[in-house]
């Protein structure tokens, strides 16, 4: 809406930032945001990115967002964010250094597709005095899969995702199925490689294990990935492996 003199109403502001990601080639992100929704557009190596089938977010400190979405035009492509997603996205902006992940499929391969990745520095900062939005968490780093490839295992550190990439103490629990049966501590530290030594211990604080893992990344570079080994008191030897949540 305009005033009397032609202006548009600065009580619903309108905010466009296009960012070129750190590190991308040919590549832009075009970040719209419209009265509380965002319209957003990707380039990659100079192609606009068209049908794209997901958008994920990952904070600094590696909680991962599934962004929701729908396209709205094709030439050129464009994507409505509503507000559930534009809430996380307006703190990821005023915050900085997170990363988006957006697949497409691959042409003339069907039913193959591809992750494009886009690293966002400090660009968007100051868009929150805009919105007053307030800030999304951020969680511990937790993980569920199996160990032994038959038992399934919830992980749950104290520490963000952060610890991974610099290196330092790890501590948190972990219990089998739905944890009826009780939840075991880990002790121990991860270096700046990613290589994780743990030792368990029972309820009681009794020793009984210990763990030695590597961290990797998913296959969409968006979680990630523990697996390695743990040996109980008995010299057995199971295999974990778990996926970020």
């Amino acid at each position: 809406m305009a005033d009397e003199f032609g202006d548009p109403d600065y009580s619903k502001p309108v905010y466009e930032l296009i960012v070129d990601p750190i590190g991308g080639y040919g590549a832009t992100v075009t970040f719209s945001y419209i009265q509380g929704l965002f319209v957003m557009g990707f380039t990659d190596a100079h192609v606009i990115l068209d049908d794209v089938k997901s958008i994920k977010a990952k904070s600094s400190t590696g909680t991962v967002y599934d962004i929701p979405f729908e396209q709205i035009s094709h030439e050129p492509a464009e994507y409505r964010i509503p507000k559930e997603g534009a809430d996380i996205l307006l703190d990821l902006l005023e915050t900085g250094y997170f990363s988006l992940s957006v697949k497409t499929p691959v042409p003339f391969a069907y039913g193959e597709y591809t992750n494009h990745a886009f690293k966002i520095g400090t660009q968007g900062q100051g868009i929150k005095r805009l919105t007053g939005v307030k800030s999304v968490s951020e969680g511990k780093a937790a993980f569920k899969g199996k160990i032994g490839d038959k038992y399934s295992i919830t992980v749950q550190f104290d520490q963000t995702e952060t610890v991974f990439e610099n290196g330092g103490t790890l501590t948190g629990i972990y219990w089998y199925g739905n944890g009826s049966n009780g939840k075991m501590k880990l002790k121990g530290a991860v270096d700046y490689l990613g290589r994780i030594e743990l030792e368990e211990y029972d309820p009681q604080g009794k020793k009984c294990g210990e763990w030695y893992l590597n961290t990797v990344s998913s296959d969409d570079g968006m979680k990630y990935v523990i697996d390695g080994v743990m040996t109980n008191l008995k010299g057995q030897t199971f295999s974990v492996v778990c996926e970020q949540q």
